[in-house]
């Protein structure tokens, strides 16, 4: 495809199935189709355009750009993102079998140095920093380059978060000179929680019964059960010693998929011993708590309708035995 085609293909995909592609990235028919790195370039300006951020996708820079006669290629960027009042550069490097060295900083410092000095610079990558490259980005100052590694970007495809994210990475730099800031394991200060979920819906009622209780929690979205060992070890990796970190999950969805409760359980079992780890299921699923019938549950989830019914039914909601035990957790 042309950059024109690929712009135009990217453009027409809504949220789910930007998603739904961007975990296919690898296949082989995308690959041929989109060429080798280019799904992923598109796919993260995707990203923040679907949360309404401005944005231009890729671009090459002539000379006559700049007022130089002819039309040489100066520089290829890989786009470029405007939002509450940040101003960004991009580059993706999309290495899979190897982590990211000093050249693509060296590339985008350069860059930055032909602009603005408030601008910023993004280096998003599928894989991760060497030790050179992770002692460079700290020292490049006056420029700001802030580093997405492959665990951020699968963050907040999980979590549609992109520009909050940017956001934090700035906060970081601003306060710590933190260039590298996990997006997956940051949590606000006077927040001592983490708390995995299925999905999207589960963290809006959450989201809301925690808020009415007066308790912070970082959430984290995995879209499914077979992710969340692997990501609940990285959090208990990572966490503060009297962070608490728990698993929330459907008993209906044991059930169905090909992880039983027993198998959970022995992936996490060097955790499920730790008393800052806790694992807790709904029966049949965390939607009864707003939807009590199989009928009412076919009715199309969005927030403004789960806050609505939230609320109108609290009172009921903190009368359940498994919110009263997720909160006696977090509050211990």
């Amino acid at each position: 495809m042309t950059d024109k085609q690929m712009k135009q293909t990217i453009r027409k995909m809504g949220w789910s199935d930007l998603v739904a592609k961007w975990r296919r990235r690898n296949d082989e028919d995308i690959e041929d189709t989109w060429g080798q790195g280019k799904f992923f370039e598109y796919a993260i300006i995707r990203a923040f355009e679907t949360e309404d951020a401005q944005v231009r996708y890729p671009y090459v820079v002539h000379s006559h750009h700049i007022g130089i006669e002819g039309n040489k290629v100066l520089e290829q960027i890989d786009g470029a993102i405007y939002v509450d009042g940040l101003s960004v550069i991009i580059e993706s490097k999309d290495y899979k079998k190897k982590n990211i060295d000093i050249e693509p900083l060296a590339k985008l410092q350069v860059r930055l140095r032909r602009r603005p000095s408030q601008v910023i610079g993004c280096l998003f990558c599928d894989s991760d920093m060497t030790w050179p490259a992770q002692m460079l980005i700290e020292s490049l100052m006056p420029h700001t380059i802030l580093f997405w590694s492959k665990r951020d970007v699968e963050y907040c495809f999980d979590n549609h978060c992109f520009v909050e994210g940017l956001q934090l990475k700035y906060r970081a730099v601003i306060e710590y000179g933190n260039h590298m800031l996990d997006l997956l394991t940051y949590k606000e200060e006077g927040c001592e929680s983490f708390c995995i979920v299925e999905g999207k819906t589960d963290r809006d009622i959450l989201s809301k019964v925690f808020k009415e209780v007066n308790v912070k929690v970082k959430f984290i979205v995995t879209n499914g059960i077979s992710s969340m060992p692997a990501v609940a070890r990285t959090v208990m990796s990572y966490k503060e010693q009297e962070d608490k970190v728990m698993i929330v999950c459907d008993q209906d969805n044991f059930e169905e998929g090909r992880y039983g409760k027993d198998v959970l359980g022995f992936l996490l079992r060097g955790d499920m011993n730790n008393p800052s780890f806790a694992m807790f299921t709904f029966d049949p699923n965390i939607d009864y708590l707003v939807a009590k019938s199989k009928e009412d549950r076919e009715w199309k989830i969005n927030t403004d309708e789960i806050e609505r019914r939230v609320n109108n039914n609290i009172k009921s909601i903190l009368k359940d035995e498994t919110i009263n035990r997720i909160i006696e957790f977090v509050r211990e």
